[in-house]
Formats: structure tokens, sequence, C-alpha cells
């Protein structure tokens, strides 16, 4: 058995092998806390007075030997040293304190032969493990009722740490913006700025990373947030050296990365403040100047959605569900949260499902492709659970060739052993670290994956887990299995829900300023005119704006942007219509590459795509990149495969929409072809497409197959489905024995699970 770990960073906790003690009474946390950090004897006496100043000096000894025993159980006997007169823990005999860890890192720092100023490349690596350790202030949350010293000395602890963490994220700011490694600074210094939103250096460091990244809406964005937050605060204007940087930025004079001494500032505690991450596009067209907006007017929700990860950090984890119509930057929200979990340390995993029908599962197999090389490295998974998951991922079986398959269990109890096989590989994975698990686009989930994440979120209730479900809400009636699981998460109390809607006309002038790098210069007709056709839709904005451009009546000029008058524009009305008129100026060969490739769907092979095509390998990836520089689509890492995916799901349902119908069965009959060549053993895709494709036998054929590799995967409502489509393509006269053995599989299922499935 491993040693004890204490967690202090945040509510107190103690875990041993990953499993979570219970330590119930509040003053034995109170206790713990105070041996851990103090890493010193303690006289009896001292610590009773300490922890029970309302009772007698009789009654607080004796309430101090009872907890004191509770210590020892709980730790053992070889980390609590108890003399008769003193108490103290014994650290070094394995006992892990992370508060002690984060310590020892920076120590490590002070120890080389430079400068506090440089930060060598080892410094880097102590700097980022203490980072990540704090997860939040010291026992956040926690107080002791009726003793006032406790109180106080865990305030002067919990001030100490917070200067602590922010001079080392400071330290890593400048680190790694002198390094140009502006990601990674820009990372740093928005958590620097969390721990106090007052500090105007740590405003000035994002505004110098902004503009060094050539992020200038951004850097005058950030410096608009500060005036805000101090006006709000402290009544008063910011620092002549903060207007001095900003009136760089506008000049667009070189800055610095940073031209302030570091320095160990105090810090204060604020609600967390919404960045606006930008990234530059690619070169080489017209869309170069624009610029990817991040968050624009979402202050409110993010901070709604980091409140929710900060209570799943204390060990109350949920789902949240994220809604909202196509566009209206659910994706966005999500990328700036992840982004933030990963900076803090968290584990982040990300399953999406796709419209193009799915294997049973889908976004699960992808979690567990991404995860399970960690868990197999720690050597923690059982033989049974890694059966189970290669249950789901048949592609990682050739990994494992020894491996037996699991004995058969009647159905149920085989759905949830499959439930609690992943929901250990998840425990694994976060055994150290909160874990945050992400589903997008689950309007097109499978029944099963959405009842996996029912049972995820059940479990989520007594870990560090927050599950975030993006969907859309106008599908509801088109997914009842997803109706029902957000019924079930609503009735059991265990989630809550994040609507977007669009951005008010204000916001919407932000996000234009942000697109386009105007500083805030929008006038109001054409602000009024994207308004009024967009509605504040994030996207449909974003589309407008590049459609203006591939119209020639938004044009980039000796630094700026200039436009026709209003009166000759044409604004597209819908953002069906934006895309288009957009895919219409490119090149016929890039148009007709990018209409295969919707056809195949969000996500698409680059060698699948070509066989589809037939198109040399050299025209084609010239076509891809003339998309990619179009800001359409985007290369994809993928272990293996050049892939690539769609800039968002509207746009190749857009392309598909305006295909004819020969057109478009035409190409569902490509793609049987290159899948049956490539890919055979996709019958999920198969089924799909054949069916697309007006190929009638196939699609009976793939069909059939594709419900019993779902029985295999306990998937059983999931095979019902796929039977019934196969049986309403079997004509009752012509296909008799077809539609007889198809009804009696699907007796077959409606046995297995006792449920009425014709």
């Amino acid at each position: 058995m491993s040693a004890p770990k204490l967690f202090l960073f945040g509510p107190p906790r103690v875990e041993r092998d990953g499993t979570l003690i219970s330590v119930e009474r509040r003053n034995v946390r109170a206790l713990l806390a105070y041996l851990a950090v103090s890493a010193q004897p303690h006289s009896r006496d001292t610590l009773a007075a300490l922890l029970w100043p309302d009772a007698d000096q009789s009654q607080a000894r004796g309430a101090l030997r009872r907890d004191l025993s509770v210590l020892h159980r709980l730790l053992g006997a070889e980390h609590v040293w108890m003399h008769e007169q003193t108490v103290s823990l014994r650290l070094d005999a394995g006992l892990w304190v992370d508060v002690a860890e984060f310590r020892r890192l920076l120590a490590q720092c002070e120890q080389h032969a430079h400068p506090v100023s440089e930060v060598c490349a080892a410094c880097l690596t102590s700097l980022s493990e203490a980072a990540s350790l704090y997860r939040d202030d010291f026992l956040a949350g926690f107080s002791l009722r009726n003793s006032p010293d406790f109180d106080d000395w865990q305030l002067l602890q919990s001030e100490q740490l917070r200067r602590e963490q922010a001079h080392a994220l400071e330290r890593l700011t400048h680190a790694h913006g002198v390094r140009s490694d502006y990601e990674r600074a820009l990372a740093y210094a928005r958590r620097w700025l969390l721990l106090d939103p007052l500090h105007e250096p740590a405003h000035r460091q994002l505004m110098r990373l902004y503009a060094a990244a050539g992020q200038r809406a951004a850097a005058l964005h950030q410096y608009d947030v500060c005036v805000r937050v101090l006006e709000r605060e402290l009544g008063g204007p910011p620092e002549p050296e903060t207007i001095r940087v900003r009136d760089s930025i506008k000049a667009q004079h070189a800055l610095p990365v940073s031209t302030e001494a570091l320095t160990l500032q105090p810090s204060r505690a604020h609600p967390p403040q919404a960045s606006a991450r930008r990234a530059r596009t690619g070169a080489g067209v017209p869309l170069t100047h624009i610029v990817h907006a991040g968050l624009v007017g979402r202050e409110r929700e993010l901070a709604q959605a980091y409140a929710h990860w900060e209570q799943a950090l204390s060990g109350h984890g949920l789902m949240l569900a994220v809604s909202g119509e196509p566009g209206i930057g659910k994706t966005r929200l999500l990328r700036e949260l992840i982004d933030s979990a990963r900076g803090s340390g968290a584990r982040v995993l990300v399953g999406e499902c796709y419209a193009e029908s799915g294997a049973p599962f889908a976004p699960f197999a992808q979690i567990i492709r991404e995860s399970l090389g960690y868990a197999r490295e720690s050597g923690a998974l059982p033989a049974a659970v890694l059966a189970d998951l290669l249950t789901l991922v048949p592609s990682l079986r050739t990994l494992y060739p020894a491996l037996a398959p699991n004995p058969t269990l009647e159905p149920k109890w085989a759905q949830e052993r499959i439930f609690e096989s992943v929901a250990a590989l998840l425990d694994v994975v976060a055994v150290q670290s909160p874990l945050l698990l992400c589903v997008e686009d689950a309007h097109w989930a499978d029944s099963s994956t959405l009842a996996l994440l029912l049972q995820l979120a059940r479990k989520a209730r007594a870990r560090r887990w927050l599950l975030v479900v993006s969907y859309r809400g106008s599908e509801l009636d088109a997914n009842q299995a997803l109706d029902a699981l957000l019924r079930d998460v609503n009735r059991e109390r265990l989630g809550e829900w994040l609507v977007l809607k669009g951005l008010e006309r204000e916001q919407t002038r932000d996000l234009l300023a942000a697109l386009l790098a105007t500083a805030g210069n929008i006038s109001a007709d054409f602000l009024d005119g994207v308004y009024a056709e967009t509605e504040g839709n994030p996207f449909f904005v974003e589309e407008v704006c590049k459609a203006l451009i591939a119209d020639g009546k938004l044009y980039y000029s000796d630094g700026q942007w200039l436009r026709a008058p209003m009166r000759d524009i044409g604004l597209p009305q819908s953002v069906r219509a934006a895309i288009l008129s957009r895919v219409e100026k490119l090149p016929a060969l890039v148009q007709e590459t990018l209409h295969a490739a919707a056809v195949l769907g969000r996500e698409f092979e680059f060698a699948l795509l070509q066989t589809l095509t037939a198109t040399d390998e050299a025209a084609l990836s010239a076509a891809l990149e003339h998309g990619v520089r179009a800001q359409l689509i985007a290369e994809t890492p993928r272990a293996g495969n050049l892939t690539f995916t769609f800039a968002h799901a509207l746009i190749p349902f857009a392309l598909r929409e305006s295909l004819s119908g020969l057109r478009l069965q035409r190409l569902h009959r490509r793609a049987v072809a290159a899948l049956e060549r490539l890919r055979p053993a996709d019958v999920e895709a198969l089924a799909y497409h054949s069916l697309a494709a007006g190929e009638r036998d196939k699609a009976v054929a793939y069909a059939r197959q594709a419900a019993e590799r779902a029985l295999v995967l306990y998937a059983y409502e999931a095979a019902a489905q796929q039977l019934r489509s196969a049986l309403l393509l079997l004509e009752a006269d012509r296909d008799r024995e077809a539609r007889t053995a198809v009804l009696a599989r699907l007796a077959d299922v409606s046995e297995l699970t006792g449920a009425q499935l014709l």
C-alpha cells in the first residue's frame, strides 16, 4: 500500500492509491493541514488551544486525543509522530503534501546560479510543475468555526501561497515570452491575472504579449478590460505606464515582451475574467488580415463555466450541458475552458459526435484512443477492464494479442460492465489531476453513448470530474435519447445548464472590431446592417465579413480596412448564403474538392478523398491548401492519417445542400466505393452512404452488419435502429425471405433487452 497524499490547494482531501479517504470531522482536517504545512512538532496544549479555543484545557486535550487517534488510523503509525507532549507529521516517511511539493519545486529554482529575472530550462520545468499543483487557493471553501486563530493562520498561508504562485506565473510568462512561445506565455499570463484582476503589470504583460504575437486587437481589448475593472473596483484610471503601452500598440510601435522587473506582488481574490484569444490566420489570401476572434461577449457565460469547474475541483463533479443554435459559439466557449483547464494541469479528454452515422460509442472510442496509452504505461488497468475497452476500440486489439475477451454476461450486466470499465479508465487517467471530459455535438450521439454519459454523471458527484456536453437545442425532438438524458440529469440534479444566445448589438461591434483588428472603429451603418442580418450569431458575423472580402466589398489597404458604401453592399441573408458566396469565388477544382469532402463528413482523410475524387496527389494537395487558406478547412492531427476538418459543421452542410440530388447521389456512390477499398470494416459509414447513394441492396447488407457490430458492443438500441432501417428498405412481396430474417433478428434483440423494439 502506497503512502497517502494530502491535497491542500482547494478543499482539503486525503487520497491513497487514487482513492479518496473520507475525513468527516472538520477539526481533523484542520489539524492535518496545520501539521503538514508547519512541518514541525507542536505541543499538545498549543494545538488544543488553537482548535478548541472555547473549551477548557481538559476538554480541549481530550478532543485532541480523539482526533489524533482518527489521524493515526487514517494515515498510519509511520506518518504520525505522537510524543507525550508534542505531535508532528513524519513527512520524511513518504507522506506527500501538495503544498510542500509546490514549495520544494520553487526552491529548486532559487538554487540556480542566475538572477531571478532569468529562467533556465531547468527552471521552466520546476516552475511549470509547481504552477500546475496550485489548483485553487489554500483550503479554499474551508473554515473552522469558533477558531479565529486558525482562520487567521489559514488566511496568512493562503495569501503567502498566492504570492508565490503569482511570482511563479510571472516568471513563466516572462520566460516563454522572451522565447517567442506566445501561446504558452499568454496562457500563464491569463492565469497570473486571474489571481488579481487589479494587478496592472499583469494586464500590461498580456497587452505586450498579444501585440508581439500579432494580435493587436486583442492587446487593445485587454486595455479596455483593465480600464473597466479599475473603474468598477477602484474608481480610478490606469497607471501612466499602462496608458503608454496602449498608445505604443495603437501606433504599432514594437514593444519588448517585458520591460518591468520581476516582482513579488500582493494578490486579492476576484472572480475570473474572460480572455479574448486571437490567433493569426495563414498567409497568402486577403483573409490574412482577418483575425480569428476568440470568445467575445461571453464573459458572463465563461465565468459560469469557470464556477462549475471550480465546483468539480472541490470533489463535487457534475455535468454541464451547453446548448445553443448552430454557430452561436458553443465550441469556442469549450475551447476557452479547455485551454484554462490544461493550463492548470488538469487532464482534458474530448470526443466528438458526427452526423454521418458513426459507430456506437464513437466519441468514447476517440477518448479511449487518446488516453489508453497513458493508462497502459501506468500499469493500473486490470486485464478485465482493458478487455472491455478493446471491445469499444477493436482497432487497438493488435496491441494486446495475448489478452482474452471477458466472459459473456446477461445484456443488462454486460453493458453495465462496459460502463464501469470506461469509468475505471477515467479514474486512472485522472488519478492525480482533475478531469475535464467534453462530448461535442451530442445531438448526433447514439443512445448508448448517452446512456454511458448518464452513468458517468452519477459517478462524477464524488469525483473531480466536469463532464461538458454541447448540443443544439433545436435538435432535441430528433434525438429522443438526448432529451431523455437531459431530463434524467435534471431530475437527479446531476448537472447545470448554460444556454448561449445571440450577441447584443454592442457585443457584435466588439466581435467585428476583433475580427478586423480595428481597435473598435466600426461605423454605425455597417454594424446595423450586419447585426440586422446575423442577429448576433458569431459564426454568421464572421462568414459575412469573409463573404464581403471575397466579393471585394471589404478590403485591406495601407494598413486598414476599407469598404464600399452600404448602399452598394448586399449582405448575405443566411449563413448558408454567406458560405456559398465564398466557395463560388474559388477555382473550380477547389470547389469540386470541397463538395466531395463535404459528402464524406465534417472530418475526412486525404487518402479517402483522393480515392473518391480520383485526383492526383499534387492537385488534390493544392486544392486542399487553398481551402485551408480560405479558412474553410484545417488540417487535423490524427495518428497515421492525413486528416482535415471543416472549420464549422455548417460548412459541409451548406455544401451538400447546394448540390443537385443526382450529383449528391453520385458522390455518395463514389464514397461507398472508396470506403469499400480503404475502410471495409467501417460498416456504419458504408450503410449511411449506401442509403444516400440509392444502393438498396448494399444499404440493407451493411445495415445488418452494423446491427451485428452494435450487438457486440451491447448497444442494443443502435442495433435495433440499424435493423429497422434495413426493414424499411425491404419490400414485403419481393424480399420476403430477407424481411423474415431481419424481423427474426429484431425479435432476438427485443428478447435480449426485454423491450419492445418492433
